[in-house]
């Protein structure tokens, strides 16, 4: 590691349903090529990709974000009637009681004065919690109160808040919904840093269209990211660090 504690760093932005099921697929298909970028020193996840950071800190499969929960462990309904029903509803997804002991960072927004929170094991919200703000769209979830405060989906900052990753010397930003939402202006500020960027391609984005949580959309969206991990596989085997 770097003295500043972190040599690597994997930015995981947002893209809804449809975008989690992308990066799921991409990372899958990479980690059967030889590459696990859940290795990486330092773990960003925004909106839809805290949910993914969160499991790949925990060192869980991503790919059980595909499996329905067993019987009686469901999550609550696709838009909750509360911030409780959020929070609930990704305790289930989540099934993590405590913080992974690991530099993983969830972003969100005060609710009030639009500035970045960025939540870690350090802080007052449970994993659950910060996962739930973190996705907490505005006009489609409630915000989530923590410790006083109200804080909504980090993507309304950054799509991917790459900034949180500045100091490593490799960054790997995955952007499943690159071809909906521009970056940030922090999210350039990553100086002299090798950074490998992937998205979906055209025929990723032909293929589940522009509705971030379509349903219809799901099994293009996994397809596409298998599909694109061979050519991602390429671009970090010089990079990444081995197993």
């Amino acid at each position: 590691m770097q003295p500043n504690g972190f040599r690597s760093a994997l930015v995981l932005g947002g893209g809804g349903s449809v975008g989690t099921v992308w990066t799921v697929g991409l990372l899958v298909g990479l980690r059967e090529a030889g590459i696990d970028l859940a290795r990486a020193d330092r773990i960003v996840g925004t909106s839809a990709g805290a949910v993914v950071a969160a499991v790949l800190a925990e060192g869980g499969d991503v790919a059980r974000l595909l499996t329905p929960p067993e019987p009686g462990k469901e999550p609550a309904p696709a838009v909750p009637a509360d911030a409780a029903e959020h929070v609930a509803r990704m305790d289930a997804l989540l099934a993590m009681p405590h913080w992974p002991n690991r530099d993983l960072i969830i972003t969100s927004v005060d609710a009030e004065s639009g500035e970045l929170r960025a939540w870690t094991r350090t802080d007052a919200a449970s994993v659950a919690e910060a996962v739930a703000a973190s996705t907490a769209v505005p006009g489609v979830f409630p915000p989530i109160p923590i410790d006083g405060g109200r804080y909504a989906d980090g993507g309304v900052r950054s799509p991917i808040n790459a900034d949180l990753a500045a100091g490593a010397e490799t960054i790997v930003i995955l952007e499943p919904g690159a071809h909906l939402y521009p970056r940030a202006e922090t999210d350039h500020e990553l100086a002299s840093a090798t950074t490998v960027s992937l998205s979906p391609d055209a025929q990723a984005t032909a293929a589940t269209g522009a509705d971030v949580f379509d349903p219809a959309a799901l099994r293009p969206a996994y397809e596409a990211g298998l599909r694109q991990s061979a050519v991602a596989a390429a671009r970090l085997r010089e990079i990444w660090p081995a197993p």
